[in-house]
């Protein structure tokens, strides 16, 4: 630069100057969260950032000292207290801090046991416990098994607790305040009330729970059921980690709320927290085929447990898989799915690899088949590898499932000739950059809206991020499917961020409200799913809702994110905007002939997609009609703009009318030389 004074001297002095590249989010999580002195917790990070990550310094009490280094840690409290934890991470050289204020809370020794002695099941009569004491914020309680009903005569409170299996623990309204760890193995009844986390630990229970509020710092152990609402107050934090949490009322969110963790811990048995397994059952079928056994687990390696597949009734409708969404950052380089498979039928028909990311072969966003399982009636292990470096930088599903075209699809997978035949797999893992199950791998959860009603994502979030966002009462290990009477709104205002957004009930976006899809590092999706899926927006000129990139990475993904329906859309007025330098996808993913859809689509506009373009392709048998759209001219003659409308010879036809910008009309791309007719 030049610097010149009054009198005309000057002087130029140059300087290099160099624009560094940092995360825009530090995170990590815990195994325990609280417990008694001497506690050993494990840390493990959770960096949005470039591979050069060059240093990490952890200070496990926040007192300015470095306790430990390296991507992961272990430390132990030897003494009781409440504990903030800091996490610094160097990224080219400059330093990036996260700190978890009052994260880890470490007890003395203090348990009431529950005896029952007084036999009238009263949690406030102290002749019920051992020792003979009313449990406070300070006790731990353990209600052993068998022990039968306890029920409160008012609102109750503990450090932990711990209901055994064969105990109902019922609250009769009245509220109970847990300030460490929740783990039920039988049942609880808050008969309306609420059980409120007010200090740190994990969450577990094997049955349903009514209403949940968090005023303190928790995490998922286990799948959740909760048959009401969910609320995180300001300044608290929940992390769902990988776990599946099925919401049958609203969820609102004052404070953080992740669901996400690193790495992917081995398949093993749901309840451990392995890969989510579910078996979709419609109509008449038989009892669940999918089992979790530890009978079929002497493979090479020793996993613990597996999933067991079997052919033992006259048919199964719906869809079988054992599976997971996950996230490959961008900055990897390489990535390998591995597993094992046993098989005791030459001939069964069920049983390969799948992956789906919305983006794949260039309009067709069925799920790829990329493996075969190893058949082998000898009953024998076999290991497995398959390639997983063309989706860097995805969100994508992967797993097993039956040969269907999609999730909504249902199909006999195993009819009478079958019955008998079985197979198992166990311990898939994904191995990113030479690394298995750790750094480089963003595994996500699942928050299933079930309510079979209306439901809301309300609050004003200080941190959000969603795993996959899941729309529809649909049955996860059972029952009759509803999902057609789930909606879920996102109301007016409410920014919402997902790495994965399936939808089989109705998602409505409500004036203002963003959706931002993909994380910063990797790009995400939305699918409204085959015929009961709906996306419902209503807005005037200037208050439309907008469905974004989370991410602005110019990297090796191709789209920002995808937008793929194969069900319905009631859309006017909406804004879709994929990043600076990567475009969107907007997709028809059937070529089915469902008869008559609700195909609306007016007043999109297609904003701020430069280089990448937008990549439009209608694969459906309807007249589908864009009114009133723009697109946006920014990206001009340089954007690599794709319209595509399928198979000619199927009747359908791709219009846009009323339409403005700079991109329409013969400025776009037509591929296909059989295409349907696209007229502007």
């Amino acid at each position: 630069f030049r610097v010149e004074d009054s009198a005309g001297s000057s002087n130029t002095v140059s300087l290099d100057i160099q624009i560094l590249t940092t995360p825009v989010s530090v995170d990590f999580v815990a195994d325990k969260l609280c417990g008694t002195a001497p506690l050993t917790v494990n840390f493990s990070e959770m960096v949005a950032a470039a591979s050069n990550v060059s240093d990490w310094q952890w200070d496990f009490n926040n007192d300015g000292n470095t306790d430990a280094t390296g991507p992961s840690a272990s430390y132990t409290y030897n003494a009781p207290g409440v504990y903030s934890v800091k996490l610094t991470v160097t990224v080219n050289g400059q330093p990036v801090s996260c700190v978890k204020e009052d994260y880890i809370r470490v007890f003395a020794a203090n348990t009431v046991t529950w005896t029952g002695s007084a036999g009238n099941g009263d949690w406030s009569d102290t002749a019920n416990w051992n020792p003979n004491q009313t449990p406070d914020k300070d006790t731990d309680v353990v209600i052993p098994d068998g022990s039968g009903t306890v029920q409160l005569s008012a609102d109750g409170e503990c450090r932990s607790i711990e209901i055994g299996s064969g105990v109902t623990l019922n609250t009769q309204g009245h509220n109970l305040k847990v300030y460490g760890d929740f783990r039920c193995e039988g049942e609880i009844s808050l008969g309306g009330a609420e059980l409120i986390l007010a200090g740190s630990g994990l969450l577990y229970s094997v049955s349903p729970i009514e209403n949940i509020r968090v005023s303190g710092h928790y995490a998922a152990g286990s799948n959740l059921s909760i048959g009401g609402d969910i609320s995180i107050e300001q300044d608290a934090s929940f992390e769902g980690r990988h776990y599946v949490i099925a919401l049958g009322g609203d969820f609102t969110n004052n404070g953080t709320f992740t669901h996400q963790v690193p790495g992917l811990p081995n398949a093993d048995a749901e309840s451990e927290g392995g890969w989510w397994f579910c078996n979709y059952k419609e109509g008449d079928c038989p009892d669940s085929n999918i089992e979790y056994s530890e009978t079929y687990t002497n493979n090479p390696h020793g996993g613990s447990n597996c999933v067991h597949f079997k052919g033992d009734g006259s048919y199964l409708w719906g869809v079988w898989f054992v599976g997971r969404v996950v996230s490959i950052p961008s900055y990897a380089s390489s990535a390998n799915l591995k597993f094992w498979s046993r098989y005791w039928n030459d001939t069964w028909g069920g049983g390969d690899v799948y992956l789906y990311d919305g983006d794949l072969g260039e309009g067709n966003p069925n799920p790829q088949h990329i493996a075969d399982f190893p058949r082998n009636s000898s009953g024998s292990w076999t290991q497995l590898t398959c390639d997983l470096t063309p989706y860097i930088g995805r969100t994508i599903w992967i797993g097993y499932w039956g040969p269907q075209y999609s999730l909504g699809h249902w199909n006999r997978l195993v009819p009478m000739s079958d019955h008998g035949k079985e197979w198992a797999t166990d311990d898939w893992e994904i191995e990113v950059d030479g690394k298995v199950n750790g750094q480089g791998l963003i595994s996500h959860g699942v928050l299933h809206f079930n309510g079979l009603t209306h439901q809301e994502i309300k609050g004003a979030p200080q941190y959000e991020q969603f795993g996959v966002l899941w729309v529809g009462g649909k049955s996860l290990g059972g029952g009759k499917d509803n999902y057609e009477q789930t909606e879920l709104v996102v109301p007016a205002g409410r920014v919402v961020r997902a790495a994965f957004v399936e939808v089989f009930g109705r998602l409505v976006l409500s004036h203002n409200s963003v959706l931002e899809l993909g994380g910063e590092a990797y790009g995400g999706i939305l699918r409204i799913a085959d015929l009961c899926g709906m996306l419902v927006t209503n807005s005037a000129a200037g208050s439309e809702p907008v469905i974004r990139a989370a991410n602005t990475c110019k990297d090796s993904h191709r789209f920002a994110f995808t937008l793929l329906y194969s069900g319905q859309l009631d859309v006017n007025g909406l804004v879709l905007s994929g990043s600076d330098e990567n475009g969107l996808y907007f997709l028809s993913s059937t070529e089915t002939n469902y008869g008559t859809r609700n195909l609306k689509l007016a007043n999109v506009q297609f904003t701020n997609t430069r280089e990448g373009g937008v990549h439009l392709r209608y694969k459906g048998r309807e007249n589908l009609t864009f009114d009133g759209c723009f697109f946006d001219d920014t990206f001009g003659a340089t954007g690599h703009n794709v319209w595509t409308c399928g198979d000619g010879s199927k009747g359908n036809s791709l219009t846009f009318t009323n339409w403005s910008g700079s991109g329409g009309g013969e400025a776009y791309e037509k591929e296909d030389t059989d295409a349907g007719k696209i007229n502007w």
